[in-house]
């Protein structure tokens, strides 16, 4: 869609999986809760390990995530 000031506008589902900043979230807390050295702690107590894995995503993450799938 052209805008009046010469910009493209892209028109993208609010439910597509790229565009969801949670599906990001889960997908990496999964990926750091199966490293070895979370194990032990995820058996033992899985609240302070989901907290643990949910301090390890960063908003540079993200924008790594985005300009990637971009």
């Amino acid at each position: 869609m052209a805008i009046a000031n010469g910009s493209t506008s892209h028109l993208y589902s609010s439910l597509s999986p790229e565009f969801n900043i949670a599906e990001y979230v889960f997908n990496k807390m999964k990926t750091v809760l199966r490293r070895e050295e979370f194990g032990r702690l995820l058996r033992e107590n899985a609240h302070v390990a989901i907290y643990e894995a949910l301090g390890l995503v960063t908003t540079e993450g993200m924008f790594g995530f985005y300009n990637f799938i971009l």
